[in-house]
């Protein structure tokens, strides 16, 4: 200790000898007790009045307002400037390095990685969530998980590994002065891991045991994130699931993990901060385990199979659906009713955006929470944001409402999740819909102002914590190379005006919608009917019914199935292009079962027995037959379905059905099979597109099993199935603009007339028909029953497989995006 130490504690001593002359009472007589406990009821001066704990007067140290004498003053700590500095270094590898100091025996570091379920399109989707469950186990310097838990610990340290759909962290919090052994044992975790099959089988357990807890817990969040995401972007980048989907669980072993860790896991993807060390250390440290030590990948041969380069797609937001009608838990001892969830989102912005910030303060200005916290917490709390004054104070049937940002380097997602006991989740959609198009009112001065002041603080706060500085910098400086200080961030907010609120709501507003719903949804809304809602149809007063959600709309409950839309055929209108023969008649034939107000057929032939047959198959059905040829021009299709529309007013599902199958007839094939499919979905477009005003509809285009996986001996037509479910595709992403949905049904082969007798292209096979006939088929009765399950179950972009009596989904694998 040093001189001055050693004489302000002498001063101090001598001081407080005197502290009990200056505080003793003076007692002259206890007075007489209460009778409770023996408690002195007073202390009695000579003059005996009463005196309690009165201090003597004669001292010599000054009052409590003046210092003390022979003491120093104090000498407070200021801030340096270089304590607020980030500084970053790139190696010679592409590696970045960034650090901030900071006072204090503890330091974070880690890995940030451009990493993440959105890079897996080529892969079995799940490996990040492997990846997460395998972090810290044996690398090529520690044989297990114990080693080095034992060295973490001999350093008072601590390790997480954390994913996010763009970036994957491995962190540890450790004693500065073991920044080597720190460093050391994160290059093994991200480069040099052994992965043995034991430990991915036990990482596949860990994760099929979280997707079970998921699914048990009330709260919904983790799997409707998800569900939001696949509705925002579809089966690429952001729409791919960051929970491994059970499907693929079996998939995932350590020749995809290795493959996917050499791809992604490379210097250039990483940046490695810290904060509470020394820059130059850090360097050195980094450089000896990240560029002088080798990844284990590069001394073990690469598979074959498999993806060779990053996926460097650019995310394209195109909203949507996703739904799952299923049975949610509920726990009546913690007062937790039954619940439906559904969240309703646009296209946010990434965070380099300019409206970025903005976005920020309408997402605190929405604000929200759960039904359970309204009582609790006070000003600062969220408790004056809109989703809490007009939607959790307003509605008792409400469980929860809240706003969610995501932002990301290339887009962004904003969304609201609601929560209530499933006969009210008509209302609660209608409840999200007004909040969201309230967003694009001017606000109150005082909301604005309260609003920016919670996001600065919460920004302020959360920078308290070391480890949010540490995923602060890695994530800043992997995006844009440095990271921008707390105090442009506040200057910032400050600057966001109304209009800025206003633009920013209007601009999310403009972008096709997005719906996840997942529970006993029966009672949801269709997807039709929100877009004209948030169109500003049917837009009404506070506490009643938006028109476009009637609530005898007809529902059928679904296995479970995302992008359900659980259709009832009852009192439908459905126009169906087809022959009445082989699976075109007993498919007819199920349908009128449905009870279906009318079934108009239009082929090129009249078959009037066929008719009969249907019409006292049901008798309530109206069945109506319109002479139609598919290769007529455009203009003579518009032109017939005037006629139907004129007859029945409404259609609600086109079936497209015409085909033939003769690689003799090269441009008859073509011209039935796909140019006539076009034209009619083209010609209906014009009664059913949202953009002029229409009610949108349902499209089912019969395929081919043929469409993704050919028969070589027919190329011509197998080529126009493939066109077929290509551009039924193309319709599903189109859904949001068009309000029109979309699938396929691909038949595999079915004994009819169609496959008894045709030719091969060329001749190639004379033998074609019989050889087909050969193996295991399906009757057509069994094919048309599954061809009308795939229609109640509506579920738009599905490629559906109808074969050997089974209905089953196919997942279209992509091999390339246009990034438009």
């Amino acid at each position: 200790m040093n001189r001055r130490g050693i004489g302000m504690l002498k001063t101090l001593k001598s001081t407080c000898r005197t502290f009990p002359c200056r505080f003793a009472t003076k007692v002259s007589k206890i007075g007489s007790g209460t009778g409770i406990g023996r408690i002195p009821s007073g202390v009695r001066g000579k003059d005996g009045l009463s005196r309690v704990n009165m201090p003597s007067i004669g001292t010599h140290l000054p009052r409590l307002k003046e210092p003390l004498p022979n003491v120093p003053e104090v000498e407070y700590a200021a801030p340096m400037a270089e304590s607020a500095a980030t500084r970053v270094t790139t190696l010679e590898n592409g590696l970045r390095i960034a650090s901030e100091p900071r006072c204090g025996q503890f330091c974070t570091v880690g890995l940030v990685i451009s990493s993440g379920p959105r890079y897996e399109a080529a892969y079995p989707g799940g490996v990040s969530h492997f990846l997460e469950k395998l972090a810290f186990n044996s690398t090529a310097n520690f044989p297990n998980r114990d080693a080095i838990r034992k060295e973490l610990e001999e350093n008072g340290g601590i390790c997480d590994c954390q994913t996010s759909r763009d970036t994957l962290i491995y962190a540890a919090s450790i004693d500065s002065r073991a920044i080597d052994s720190a460093t050391r044992l994160l290059a093994d975790v991200a480069l040099r891991p052994t992965i043995s099959e034991q430990e991915v089988n036990l990482a596949a357990r860990a994760v099929n045991f979280e997707l079970e807890t998921l699914r048990m817990r009330p709260d919904q969040e983790p799997i409707l994130m998800d569900m939001i995401h696949a509705a925002a972007y579809g089966d690429n980048t952001l729409g791919l699931p960051k929970l491994c989907p059970p499907e693929t669980l079996e998939s995932i072993d350590r020749a995809v993990l290795m493959k996917y860790l050499k791809h992604h896991h490379s210097p250039s993807r990483m940046v490695f901060a810290g904060v509470g060390v020394d820059h130059d250390e850090l360097v050195e440290h980094v450089r000896k385990y990240f560029v002088e030590e080798k990844p284990i990948w590069e001394s073990e041969p690469e598979s074959s199979v498999g993806p060779k380069q990053v996926d460097t797609s650019i995310a394209h937001y195109t909203g949507g659906i996703v739904k799952e009608q299923c049975e949610i838990p509920f726990y009546a001892a913690a007062a937790l009713p039954e619940l439906a969830h559904v969240v309703l989102g646009f296209e946010g912005c990434a965070h380099q955006d300019p409206d970025y910030v903005p976005l920020c303060v309408l997402n605190i200005m929405m604000g929200g929470g759960s039904s359970f916290s309204r009582g609790s917490g006070g000003h600062g709390k969220g408790m004056n944001s809109r989703l809490y004054t007009k939607v959790l104070n307003r509605y008792d049937w409400v469980h929860s409402a809240t706003a969610h940002n995501h932002a990301y380097t290339d887009s962004g997602l904003f969304c609201i999740h609601g929560s209530a006991p499933p006969q009210h989740l008509n209302d609660m959609v209608e409840v999200i819909v007004r909040e969201l198009l309230g967003m694009a009112a001017e606000p109150g001065r005082e909301d604005l102002m309260r609003s920016k002041i919670q996001l600065q603080s919460m920004l302020l706060m959360n920078l308290e914590s070391r480890a949010v500085v540490f995923e602060d910098v890695g994530r800043q400086v992997l995006a844009s190379g440095h990271r921008k200080r707390p105090e442009n961030f506040i200057e910032e907010i400050e600057k966001v005006s109304a209009a800025d609120i206003q633009r920013v709501a209007t601009r999310l507003l403009n972008s096709p919608p997005s719906l996840a719903a997942r529970g006993d949804i029966t009672g949801l809304p269709e997807m039709g009917q929100v877009t004209s809602a948030l169109a500003g149809a049917g837009r009404t007063g506070l506490g009643r019914r938006l028109s476009p959600f009637s609530s005898d709309q007809h529902f059928c409950k679904s296995t479970k199935s995302n992008e359900s839309e659980g259709l009832c055929l009852t009192d439908k209108n459905v126009v169906f292009v087809a022959g009445l023969g082989g699976i075109g008649m007993d498919t007819s034939r199920e349908l009128v079962k449905r009870d279906l107000k009318n079934l108009v057929i239009l082929d090129r032939i009249e078959n009037p027995e066929a008719i009969c047959e249907l019409k006292e198959l049901n008798p309530k059905v109206k069945v109506s037959f319109y002479p139609y040829d598919v290769t007529v021009p455009l203009k003579e299709t518009t032109k017939l379905l005037k006629t139907v529309f004129a007859k029945i007013k409404t259609v609600d599902v086109l079936i497209n059905g015409a085909g033939i199958l003769d690689d003799h007839q090269i441009e008859r094939t073509v011209a039935v099979n796909y140019t006539g499919l076009v034209n009619t979905t083209t010609a209906i477009m014009e009664f059913w597109d949202k953009r002029e005003c229409g009610p949108g509809g349902i499209i089912c285009n019969i395929g081919s099993v043929t469409g993704f996986n050919a028969i070589y001996q027919v190329p011509v037509y197998s080529g126009t199935k493939a066109g077929v479910v290509n551009f039924t595709s193309s319709l599903a992403k189109l859904a949001p603009i068009t309000g029109v949905t979309a699938y396929t049904v691909n038949p595999g082969i079915t004994k009819t007339t169609l496959v008894n007798k045709f030719n091969s292209w060329l001749d190639v096979e004379p033998e074609v028909a019989k050889k087909l006939l050969g193996p295991p088929n399906q009757t057509s009765q069994q094919c048309a029953a599954n061809f009308v399950k795939a229609i109640e179950l509506n579920q738009n972009g599905a490629i559906w497989k109808l074969d050997l009596g089974t209905l089953e989904p196919i997942k279209w694998t992509k091999h390339w995006d246009s990034g438009i």
